[in-house]
């Protein structure tokens, strides 16, 4: 049966269940990513879906057992009651196979030098350790939550370690937190085709658990037309890379960039994010992160990977990388380095600025690698002067008869370089040495 055919029958058991479905599934993205798409016009405030509570998977309190624990809970229920498992069949045969799923419990171990960081590995190799205590049943381990406790019950001698890691790697990825009917405590959930919907940042849906009718309901914060992809926003901490990387496995290109929560001062790679601060309220103009202190340490984090953040472009645009998940990795751990480049830049620019009064322009060092070099930072005279040298020479580069390129848009002659906000030009920088400012 192909995944089409999956995705069908799901959303028919859905119906037949009393559920609600306003969405369609499919291809999001030109390399291939699947979503969920509105298959009508929806207003403000009205429900795109509703899944209902008996095509749920309740696996109890929410700080109540890692995903390895809940591993066992979701197969003691498989077991004690076949007729359940029967059931919920339409369910997990919509749920990706073991070769498409990937995060920190199916993690192989060749994979882990990519990550370029020890702190990361060190994480992913503590979870693999916990999750094969909890399979062999260690003394570590809560007896109950041991999965040799489910050794009497028939069929479960017939996982094995690798089917027991990728329920773990479901249940870390596919399920939600929602709060309980009654202590308002949260508790974690499977919510079919819910878990079909992408993460953004900027949602288009909210997820809430209806009182009366004890369904799952997505719905609609705004317009949203037919066809456009459906989204919602799965935690604030996945905003940050390292977060949706060893959690989803998906890594995410910002506008201005983030940095990774392990980036972060002070923060420990076991912690949850719970805050949408963004880096420019850290970092930026006034910011309690734009001091030198701060520039020194994000560069003692730079300094010490093995490749450069250009490095890792060439490799991904080399075609050397035939694995996806490979892909993935060196993907992320470039977008890490230009998160830190990018920011380091802006502090700097933004104490430059606040010590002269006047407007700065970040001029890129072409003489070194582009995540360590030391910009040159010049003042309004300067750039005039630099627009007057390439404007006697002939058109080439960034600058073509007086014209500068100012934060990617091409404006004649320095008179435009203005404003409060830091301008990163894009000169020939041969023009600026050749004037004799350099």
């Amino acid at each position: 049966m192909t995944l089409l055919h999956r995705y069908r029958d799901l959303i028919k058991w859905i119906l037949e269940n009393g559920g609600q479905v306003g969405l369609d599934i499919g291809q999001v993205s030109p390399d291939g990513l699947r979503g969920t798409l509105a298959a009508q016009d929806f207003s403000q405030s009205d429900v795109v879906a509703a899944v209902p509570y008996n095509c749920t998977v309740d696996l109890g309190p929410r700080n109540d057992g890692t995903a390895a624990e809940l591993t066992t809970q979701l197969l003691r229920l498989r077991f004690e009651d076949p007729e359940w498992w029967a059931h919920m069949q339409p369910y997990f045969a919509s749920l990706p196979e073991k070769s498409q799923l990937y995060n920190k419990h199916v993690f192989q171990s060749d994979h882990l030098p990519l990550l370029q960081d020890l702190n990361m590995e060190s994480l992913v190799t503590r979870v693999l350790a916990w999750l094969e205590e909890v399979y062999t049943g260690a003394d570590t381990v809560e007896p109950s939550s041991r999965f040799t406790s489910l050794a009497h019950l028939p069929g479960a001698a017939k996982i094995t370690e690798e089917d027991f890691a990728y329920y773990a790697s479901l249940l870390d990825s596919y399920s939600f937190a929602f709060p309980s009917d009654h202590t308002g405590e949260a508790k974690r959930v499977l919510l079919p085709l819910i878990d079909l919907i992408n993460h953004h940042g900027d949602p288009n849906v909210e997820l809430r658990r209806d009182q009366e009718s004890s369904s799952y309901v997505v719905s609609a914060l705004r317009p949203i037309r037919h066809g456009e992809e459906v989204v919602h926003r799965y935690s604030w901490g996945i905003e940050r890379n390292d977060k949706a990387l060893l959690d989803y496995f998906f890594v995410q290109e910002h506008d201005p960039p983030l940095l990774c929560a392990l980036d972060l001062p002070g923060v420990n790679v076991w912690d949850t994010l719970e805050s949408a601060s963004s880096d420019h309220e850290l970092y930026g103009p006034g910011g309690s992160l734009c001091i030198p202190e701060e520039v020194e340490r994000l560069r003692s984090i730079l300094v010490r990977f093995p490749t450069g953040e250009d490095q890792d472009a060439a490799l991904l645009e080399s075609g050397e990388l035939t694995d996806w998940r490979e892909r993935v990795i060196v993907k992320f751990r470039m977008l890490r380095k230009r998160a830190l480049r990018l920011t380091m830049e802006a502090v700097q620019a933004a104490l430059l600025e606040a010590q002269s009064g006047a407007p700065r322009v970040v001029v890129p060092n072409r003489g070194a690698s582009e995540e360590l070099q030391e910009p040159k930072f010049l003042n309004t005279e300067a750039v005039e002067q630099l627009a007057a040298a390439a404007a006697a020479r002939p058109k080439a580069g960034g600058f073509s008869g007086g014209a500068a390129v100012i934060g990617g848009e091409a404006r004649g002659g320095a008179a435009n370089v203005k404003g409060e906000d830091i301008k990163k030009l894009e000169p020939v920088l041969d023009c600026w040495l050749e004037s004799g400012s350099g």
